[in-house]
């Protein structure tokens, strides 16, 4: 492997690297399936699941076998397919992997204390598979902790937020991604399908699950944070400036609840650099009244390394703030007997060393990497006192659990933005000819929700070749027709974007002034 391919794949962890390689990826294995008599047919851009595929992995002699659980495409317009499931014959083994002609193969392979992940070279002339030991990732600083978390500060705020009518625990995120995030896409669907996955697992109901409302990515953004750290960006996005100082009109246009923004992972070789941590949240204060209004600025910034390269579900966790969660080590606003108190679990000891989802770095479950081993993984569930890992319980009634936390909260989350801005109706268009020469009047009846309204023309009947001849806020235009004839058409406009053409009407020149 070359040495450029080999730096790519460290994602950042280069202490945690244990081997990389340049593998073979057969795509059209996800297609393939095992028909009537033993014959296997490949059903192209189909979404199917059930699949078992072969990969060959460092450090096992054989190919290992993916078992496919579930195939979603999470975004319409975006022709991308999200896979997740397990590792067959490996206990506690799960996988993401998203699939698209523009990014390729990207995604990640848990098995252990290693994760796996897959993403191809920057060239795209292949795919790389690196193997990186879990335990060994470079811990957040321990002078940039804040309420004892590791891989993120927690901040608390309480202000007002419109509400929706919806409210049926289906929480609509908007991400915002850094123009030098490599795979946008695939980073943001991984960590939503990974994030639901969990949800499921943890025995959240189904309803309460995470969706994407839009993605302002990449040249949208137009900025790569330089100089700034994952602390500054989340700043940033709570008090509304550069970037996002129309987050509030973005949320509200596409009626998300949450917003979450991917920046590049700082890859210092120093591990104990201030912006080598891995996510920062805005953490809400609620009271124990699953009625009451949540408050704050529902926001949450990640490193894309450390959002599912790292096997640590930095993302899940970051985003289980966002929802109100704590960590297991959080003592703060804690209410005796309360049965919704979302807090984490550890759990250690000599043999079952482990966290839930909300589960924090420091005092009971340390985590010294890259000088030596973590002693305490975090696993892919959510505290619940119905769950078991590795034969041990993994939350307490009334107090450590997440799971009924969820349920009882996310409708209300849902709830926590306005319903989507729509866009406006089609307008009813006339023209009244000056009679004198290419003289005409259009006018056009006001929209309600409309900002402004686009007047265009061609010089054909079927409307082809078009052209905008007027921009702005009122509901009329005089023009001044030449030798051909004009045919016309118009659109309201707000900030969700602009309705349906209305009615097309011609326009036409005469010889005199009448």
């Amino acid at each position: 492997m070359s040495e450029k391919h080999r730096k790519q794949a460290t994602f950042g962890f280069g202490q945690a690297l244990v081997a990389a390689n340049y593998i073979e990826v057969n795509l059209d294995a996800l297609n393939i399936i095992k028909g009537s008599k033993g014959k296997y047919l490949n059903i192209k851009n189909t979404q199917m699941t059930g699949q078992k595929i072969a990969l060959q992995l460092p450090g096992f002699s054989k190919a290992v076998i993916l078992e496919v659980k579930t195939a979603l495409n999470l975004i319409n317009k975006i022709d991308i397919v999200t896979y997740t499931g397990t590792v067959f014959e490996q206990k506690n083994s799960r996988f993401v992997l998203s699939v698209s002609a523009e990014e390729g193969l990207v995604g990640t392979i848990n098995i252990g204390k290693h994760v796996y992940n897959i993403a191809p070279t920057d060239d795209f002339s292949r795919h790389i598979v690196a193997k990186t030991n879990k335990s060994m990732i470079p811990r957040n600083p321990a002078n940039d902790v804040v309420e004892s978390a590791a891989f993120e500060k927690v901040i608390q705020s309480k202000q007002s937020m419109t509400k929706s009518t919806n409210s049926n625990g289906l929480v609509k995120a908007l991400f915002y991604v850094a123009s030098d995030v490599s795979s946008p896409y695939s980073t943001i669907l991984n960590t939503v399908a990974e994030m639901n996955t969990i949800l499921a697992n943890s025995q959240v109901n189904s309803n309460n699950r995470i969706s994407i409302t839009d993605i302002v990515a990449g040249i949208s953004l137009n900025t790569t944070f330089p100089g700034k750290c994952i602390p500054n960006v989340l700043h940033e996005m709570r008090f509304r400036r550069g970037v996002f100082d129309d987050i509030d009109q973005k949320l509200q246009v596409y009626g998300a609840d949450i917003a979450v923004t991917f920046i590049k992972g700082n890859t210092s070789s120093n591990p104990s650099h201030y912006c080598r941590v891995g996510g920062y949240a805005q953490l809400y204060g609620f009271s124990n009244n699953p009625s009451s209004p949540p408050g704050g600025s529902p926001f949450a910034v990640v490193a894309d390394n450390y959002a599912t390269s790292s096997g640590d579900l930095t993302a899940v966790h970051e985003i289980g703030h966002v929802l109100g969660g704590k960590e297991a080590i959080d003592i703060r606003d804690i209410t005796p007997n309360s049965p919704l108190y979302a807090r984490g679990f550890n759990y250690t000891s000599s043999n079952n060393d482990f966290q839930t989802i909300m589960g924090a770095y420091g005092g009971e479950c340390a985590f010294n990497g890259p000088t030596s081993p973590y002693l305490c993984e975090r696993i892919a569930k959510f505290s619940n006192p119905n769950l078991q890992h590795n034969n041990i319980t993994i939350g307490a009634t009334n107090n450590r659990d997440m799971k009924s936390w969820l349920n009882a909260r996310m409708a209300g989350i849902s709830n926590w933005t306005g319903d989507p801005l729509p866009r406006p109706a089609a307008p009813i268009l006339s023209v009244l000819s000056d009679l004198c020469y290419g003289l005409n009047n259009l006018s056009w009846n006001a929209v309600s929700t409309a900002t402004e309204y686009k007047l265009y023309k061609s010089t054909n009947l079927s409307f082809q070749n078009i052209s905008l001849i007027y921009n702005g806020v009122n509901t009329s235009s005089f023009i001044n027709v030449g030798s051909s004839t004009w045919y016309l058409r118009v659109k309201a406009c707000n900030a969700a974007g602009c309705g349906n053409y209305s009615n097309q009407v011609t326009a036409s020149s005469i010889n005199s002034c009448l």
